[in-house]
């Protein structure tokens, strides 16, 4: 078992996305030329679970010298803006991931939600139990309209009269009802290039059988 035969040249890590391959093997604190049988699978894997990004860790041995690192991420789903200058990073759970004062992943923005404290690494509570659904209806109909996310804030401070800023733009979507439809259809009418919409302006598409208003704001 001490043969150089056993030797790791370099650990192997599949699954990563945002963790970056120099801050798996720091975590872990790995070690080249070790022995395959002595790697410390379980305290890699509970090193690595301490990070909010990693949901699973597994691992693969090919013999005789070759260890892969399979770990599962999970993937981020929006920011939740916080205060006046920071956002919380958020997956499909609601689980936070990271707390920032800049928005670096390609992800929708939302405002204008009420919770308490927050932790990194568990579920955000939101006072409103029904707003994490409307979150990912919104954000996943956002994402598959493939909008220029960096341009794009979501006001979900009244259910019934969701907002989403668009550069200079004040969309008025109504309620959750329809969204994917009302989502579609405020993307076809940006990829119109009118020039009326390079203006900043009111567009009101809360009604799915009514012809949508674009108001001018002087």
């Amino acid at each position: 078992m001490s043969s150089p035969f056993f030797e790791q040249e370099k650990l192997i890590i599949e699954g990563n996305k945002n963790l970056s391959y120099e801050t798996i093997c720091h975590t872990i604190v790995f070690k080249p030329k070790s022995n395959i049988f002595l790697f410390n699978f379980l305290g890699s894997k509970k090193k690595l679970l301490k990070n909010s990004f990693v949901e699973k860790v597994d691992l693969k041995y090919i013999f005789p010298n070759k260890i892969i690192l399979v770990v599962k991420e999970r993937e981020p789903k929006c920011y939740i803006k916080y205060l006046n200058d920071a956002y919380i990073l958020v997956d499909n759970e609601l689980r936070v991931l990271e707390i920032s004062k800049s928005r670096e992943k390609k992800v929708p923005v939302f405002i204008g939600l009420d919770f308490n404290s927050f932790y990194l690494g568990e579920k955000l509570m939101l006072k409103d139990k029904y707003a994490s659904d409307y979150i990912i209806e919104l954000s996943d109909n956002i994402v598959k309209n493939d909008f220029d996310l960096y341009d794009l804030v979501v006001d979900l401070k009244n259910k019934n009269n969701i907002h989403m800023h668009i550069k200079n733009i004040d969309v008025l979507l109504g309620n959750i009802y329809n969204c994917n439809y009302k989502i579609a259809l405020l993307k076809s009418i940006l990829n119109s290039g009118s020039e009326y919409l390079e203006k900043p302006g009111m567009l009101n598409l809360k009604e799915k059988n009514q012809t949508p208003i674009f108001k001018f704001i002087t």
